[in-house]
This record gives structure tokens, C-alpha cells and sequence, in this order.
């Protein structure tokens, strides 16, 4: 698979993870999805920007977002990784997304890709944090097969 069908793949899985962000978690029926709408820091509600700076400190740029059900979600950088949080509209963190490489991936998530795809190459990596939940999704290549792997509490699952 060349590189640009890899990057329109991450692309996808990228617009399903912040897709994600702007549903309701507990909803049972297929929603249509609202888009996202730019805010400037000064529409945002003070508790959400506050919430944020505590949670993630040192993070830039800032880019601030209206979701549906006016959830904020911020994207910014962190350890030089691009990152997404989901607040509601009085602050509380609803999920957390961060995008990565290989090098991203803790020891332990890696070990247990590895010894199920051992000879696969691991492209691009993002990781969902909510509530208890931390989930991580490995976009990898093995020969001319290109597949992803989700990753959660020790269970491997190819999607």
C-alpha cells in the first residue's frame, strides 16, 4: 500500500475518533452528525478553559471548537504529539485523543501488538481515553495487507 492510501486511511480513522467526539456515548440510534464550529478563546466558557490549562498544562497551540450539544473540543500539542480533548459545556472531560508513532506506544501496549504481529509495521498510532476506558488504535502494515488493532485492557482485536 503506498503512503497516500496510508495517510487517507489514518485520515478516516482520525475523522471516526473526532466523529466520536461529537456523539453522545450512550446513544443507541444512528445520529446525524453536527460539523464543528471555530471559537475564539473568548466565546469559551471559563470553567472549560480552566479545566483544560489544569488537565493539560503546557499545551499549544490552542484551537478551540464548538461540538454538538456545545461540548468544546480543543485541539493542541503536547509532548509533541497532536492531542484532542472533549469538554461539556461547564468543563468537565468527557474523552481525550492523542495521535502518535511507534515510539508513542508504551512497552506494554507494544509488547502485546507485537506478539500477535510480529513481522507488522506499526505506521500511525492514536489513543481514547474516557472514563476508565484507554483504548489504543495501531494502523500498521504487514507485506501489501493494511489493517488496524485495537487495544484494550490487554485484549488485541484486529478491526
Amino acid at each position: 500500500m503506498n503512503t497516500k492510501s496510508i495517510s487517507r486511511f489514518f485520515g478516516l480513522l482520525t475523522s471516526f475518533l473526532l466523529l466520536l467526539a461529537t456523539t453522545n456515548t450512550t446513544a443507541q440510534t444512528k445520529e446525524e452528525f453536527s460539523s464543528l464550529y471555530i471559537l475564539n478563546q473568548s466565546q469559551v466558557n471559563p470553567n472549560v478553559i480552566k479545566s483544560f490549562e489544569q488537565k493539560f498544562k503546557n499545551a499549544t497551540p490552542v484551537n478551540w471548537y464548538r461540538a454538538k450539544e456545545n461540548n468544546v473540543l480543543v485541539k493542541y500539542i503536547q509532548n509533541t504529539q497532536t492531542q484532542y480533548a472533549l469538554f461539556t459545556v461547564n468543563g468537565t472531560l468527557v474523552r481525550q485523543f492523542t495521535y502518535g508513532a511507534e515510539h508513542n506506544l508504551p512497552l506494554d501496549i507494544k509488547a502485546l501488538f507485537r506478539d500477535k504481529f510480529w513481522k507488522g509495521t506499526i505506521v500511525n498510532v492514536a489513543n481514547v481515553k474516557q472514563d476508565s476506558r484507554d483504548v489504543w488504535i495501531i494502523y500498521a502494515q504487514q507485506g501489501n495487507h493494511s489493517f488496524a488493532v485495537k487495544i484494550e485492557d490487554g485484549q488485541v482485536e484486529e478491526l
